[in-house]
C-alpha cells in the first residue's frame, strides 16, 4: 500500500511535469521509487520524462527496470515503442506499440503514436485507421486529430481535411500541435494565407517550436504569399455563378 510520503513525492513530480520541468520532476519520482521499491509507477514517469528530454538512452535503461518489475505491462511496451521510433527504428517501435495494444486495447496513446508514425512514413490510409480507432475510445486524443488532418491533406481529400481541422480546433483550440498540423494541411492545398495564420498561432502558443516544424514553413509561405489557391477557388466559383446567371438570362430571352 502506498505511503503518504510516496503519494506526496508523486504529487510534486506531477506538478513539475505539468510545467515541463522534467529534470526536477525526475528527482521527485526517484524519491517515490526509493520510498516504494515495488511500485513501477514512478519508474514509468522517470522513463517518460527522459523521453521528453530527448535522453533516449536513459529512457531505455529506465524502461528495462520497468520490464524487470512487470514484464507484461502494457505501458512498458508503449514506452519501448516510442523510444525506438524516436531513434529511427520505426519497424521495431511499431511492433512494440502493437504489443501494448494487444495487452490493453483501451489504452489510447499507442493508437496516436501509430497514427503519427504511419503518417510520417507515408502510409496515410493506415494512419487514418489507427487515428479513428483511438478517437473511438477517446474523442479528445489530440494527436489522433492531428494525424487525421495530415493524412487527409496528404491524400488531397480537401473536404475531409477541412472537417478534421474543424474538429481538431474545437477539441483543442489552444494546442500548438493542432495549429501546426492544420497549417501544414492548408499548405498542401496551396491555401497559403490560412496556412500562415495557423503556423503563426502555433509559434505564439509555443515559442520553442522547432525550426523545421514552424519557422521553415513560414519562410516558404512568406515567399509564396502572392499566390493562394483558395482565392483561385473563389474566383472559379464566382465565374461559374456568373456564367450560370448569363445562361439563364439568355434562355429566358430566347423563350
Amino acid at each position: 500500500m502506498a505511503t503518504e510520503r510516496f503519494r506526496e513525492f508523486i504529487k510534486r513530480g506531477d506538478a513539475l511535469y505539468y510545467f515541463n520541468r522534467y529534470k526536477q520532476a525526475i528527482a521527485e519520482y526517484e524519491k517515490a521509487a526509493a520510498e516504494d521499491g515495488n511500485s513501477v509507477f514512478p519508474i514509468h514517469r522517470i522513463g517518460y520524462c527522459y523521453y521528453l528530454l530527448g535522453e533516449m538512452d536513459k529512457a531505455a535503461e529506465i524502461n528495462k527496470v520497468a520490464f524487470e518489475k512487470e514484464p507484461g505491462y502494457y505501458y512498458n511496451f508503449y514506452l519501448d515503442g516510442i523510444i525506438k521510433i524516436a531513434t529511427n527504428r520505426s519497424f521495431e517501435g511499431i511492433k512494440s506499440l502493437l504489443k501494448s495494444l494487444e495487452t490493453n486495447p483501451e489504452y489510447t496513446p499507442p493508437y496516436s503514436a501509430l497514427a503519427q508514425v504511419y503518417f510520417k512514413n507515408n502510409y496515410p490510409e493506415t494512419s487514418i485507421k489507427y487515428a479513428k480507432q483511438g478517437l473511438t475510445i477517446d474523442p479528445s486524443v489530440v494527436r489522433c486529430h492531428t494525424a487525421l488532418c495530415g493524412s487527409y491533406a496528404k491524400l488531397k481529400k480537401r473536404e475531409l481535411f477541412l472537417n478534421a481541422a474543424e474538429t481538431a480546433l474545437r477539441m483543442a483550440p489552444d494546442n500548438a500541435e493542432v495549429h501546426q498540423a492544420i497549417g501544414w494541411g492548408y499548405s498542401q492545398f496551396e491555401y497559403y494565407t490560412e496556412a500562415k495564420k495557423h503556423y503563426n498561432e502555433a509559434l505564439r502558443l509555443n515559442p520553442n517550436s522547432g525550426t523545421d516544424k514552424v519557422l521553415q514553413p513560414l519562410g516558404f509561405l512568406e515567399a509564396h504569399s502572392d499566390y493562394d489557391s483558395s482565392y483561385i477557388w473563389l474566383i472559379v466559383r464566382i465565374g461559374v455563378l456568373i456564367i450560370g446567371v448569363i445562361a439563364g438570362i439568355a434562355k429566358c430571352s430566347s423563350g
